[in-house]
């Protein structure tokens, strides 16, 4: 037979819930938060079977000590019990806008917390609880957008099991059955240009019928909603920059920002139009959205809905807190356990890497976090020091465009790519101390592969061909709404 348990064991397996909500190893402790949810429906299990009325809701509150602790019992038993999921859900809705209002803060906190380690039915479920919350009334839209902007973070393109696939498929399926309220939000628009085309160009080759309709998707919130899709910035410009011209997966995204019609042009840019031809070609390129995009700043929300939430932690810690000449080891750390899925003891890793999670790094470090003077003085790993180090992991590819490396490249020197008067010049420093320090490894580009350089000499170059390759792609956009490149 088994081997008898120690009493610490029995105390444990006596007090541990009878269900569960998230997957997890043996040793893993379970949350607060979920033990605190499964608690307040194990209370209320015996009375949910009962029909939803105003009268039975104020019953399930006095026996659960609360609102907030009966919407907690209702949430998990519609994650639960998806066959009943609509008659445990009109036990909420009988509470009224007060009970509605508990659950959106309790689905808001429960997705930013335990979505990772959620089960595959209970993500399903969650999703279904955002569609409700989206049909129940605007003062629930707040909540519903939130928790979809939490998912995003959540999403690895990189991850090609059937758990991650579902995810994004499920996702794209809800956004594409409420696409009239998705542009009707004010900020959700952008987000989604943003993360959809990060998708549909990382999904290319692993999954082509998601990465379709991701990008049919974004195509179709730019074409309903362009003044809120423009408000991506430049961001959203990264992986058309990536693809290869008449790439059939960004054209339709390309297409629509072309059509778009945006009416970002400002008064004095129409007073400029009148004046000059090259102001007018760019005023034609502000209408279709496509100049709107590249002169825009980005959202802090753009950046980081590419950046899972262990991972920015990682970048904080080793810009603020680790010594510069600790820089390399940490950075392998983040590349090898937390971008490659080789994980430590007491690391939950990104499952696989994604194409594109080393540029959303340096897209973080330029365009989120600019250290202060003081913290840039006290010694720590500058932001310059950890991308040149992340970059030397992709020593080993031919530094194309489409490549990690390349792709990182770009990134750093996208600011500079579009500066224009009025932009933070710290996001430009990244790029500028790569292009000086030589601090890139001895991998070169096919452009200058054969002068063999010297390794120093060899990381500015590269520096450079990435803002020229840059530059040229940005131009190539430019020409499909007919404005003027850049003046060199």
């Amino acid at each position: 037979g088994k081997p008898p348990l120690h009493a610490s064991q029995r105390a444990m397996a006596k007090a541990a819930p009878t269900v569960a909500l998230c997957t997890r190893d043996v040793l893993d402790p379970i949350s607060a938060l979920e033990k605190d949810l499964l608690e307040h429906y194990e209370r209320l299990a015996p009375l949910l079977s009962a029909p939803a009325s105003v009268e039975h809701s104020r019953e399930l509150v006095a026996r659960a000590g609360g609102l907030r602790q009966a919407c907690a019992g209702c949430l998990v038993a519609v994650l639960l019990t998806p066959a009943r999921a609509r008659p445990l859900f009109d036990h909420v809705k009988a509470l009224g806008a007060r009970g509605l209002g508990a659950l959106s803060e309790l689905v808001k906190e429960s997705t930013m917390v335990l979505f990772e380690t959620f089960a595959d039915q209970v993500r399903s479920q969650m999703l279904w609880v955002f569609n409700e919350l989206i049909i129940s009334g605007p003062q629930q839209h707040a909540a519903a957008q939130s928790a979809i902007t939490g998912v995003l973070r959540f999403i690895s393109t990189g991850d090609t099991s059937t758990r991650s696939t579902n995810l994004v498929a499920r996702l794209l399926g809800l956004l594409s059955h409420q696409r009239s309220w998705v542009v009707a939000q004010r900020s959700l628009p952008a987000l989604l240009l943003h993360r959809l085309t990060v998708l549909a160009d990382d999904l290319r080759t692993r999954n082509p019928k998601l990465s379709a309709q991701a990008a049919s998707l974004a195509a179709a919130v730019v074409a309903s909603a362009p003044d809120s899709s423009a408000r991506a910035g430049r961001e959203a410009i990264l992986p058309l920059l990536v693809a290869e011209p008449g790439d059939a997966t960004v054209e339709p995204i390309v297409a629509a920002l072309v059509g778009a019609g945006s009416t970002v042009l400002t008064a004095s840019a129409s007073k400029a139009e009148a004046e000059s031809p090259t102001a007018a070609s760019a005023g034609r390129a502000a209408k279709s959205g496509l100049l709107a995009l590249l002169h825009g700043r980005s959202q802090r929300k753009c950046v980081l809905a590419c950046l899972p939430p262990p991972l920015e932690s990682a970048v904080v810690f080793v810009l603020s807190k680790v010594p510069r000449a600790q820089c390399s080891g940490y950075a392998g750390w983040i590349a090898d356990d937390l971008l490659s899925g080789c994980a430590r003891p007491g690391v939950r890793p990104i499952p696989t890497a994604s194409l594109s999670t080393a540029a959303d790094v340096a897209r973080f470090c330029c365009g989120v976090f600019h250290p202060s003077p003081r913290l840039e003085a006290a010694g720590v790993t500058p932001r310059a020091a950890l991308l040149a180090a992340l970059a030397n992991r992709h020593r080993a590819d031919d530094a194309t465009v489409a490549s990690p490396r390349g792709r990182l490249l770009l990134a750093c020197v996208l600011d500079w790519t579009l500066f224009k008067p009025g932009d933070a010049v710290a996001a430009l420093l990244p790029a500028l101390r790569l292009a000086s320090s030589g601090g890139l490894g001895t991998s070169t580009p096919r452009a200058f592969a054969r002068g063999a350089p010297s390794s120093q000499a060899a990381g500015r170059l590269e520096v450079l061909w990435a803002l020229h390759a840059a530059s040229l792609r940005v131009n190539a956009l430019l020409a499909r709404c007919g404005a003027e490149p850049p003046a060199a």
